[in-house]
């Protein structure tokens, strides 16, 4: 995972995912740059709002905001919102 050399410093990697089998990785970063790696396998814990499509520029004008309230945004179809 190339991207682990891009983290800052005492930075944190999510890794999003549903594997089926093992995953393996260059460590280096990880010990190098003293990262902390966390291990997600549902995105419920990271989604803190959702909006349905026909609302989007509400979710964006949201994500925006400097305030630190948002993680991440679902977008769903009717009925999944």
């Amino acid at each position: 995972m190339k991207s682990l050399r891009w983290i800052k410093s005492h930075g944190d990697c999510v890794m999003i995912g549903n594997q089926l089998s093992p995953v393996s990785f260059d460590h280096t970063p990880v010990r190098h740059q003293e990262l902390r790696v966390i291990a997600v396998n549902r995105l419920d814990g990271l989604i803190t709002h959702r909006f349905p499509l026909d609302r989007y520029k509400e979710a964006f004008r949201l994500a925006g905001e400097k305030s630190g309230r948002v993680i991440k945004i679902f977008f769903g179809m009717q009925g999944q919102v």
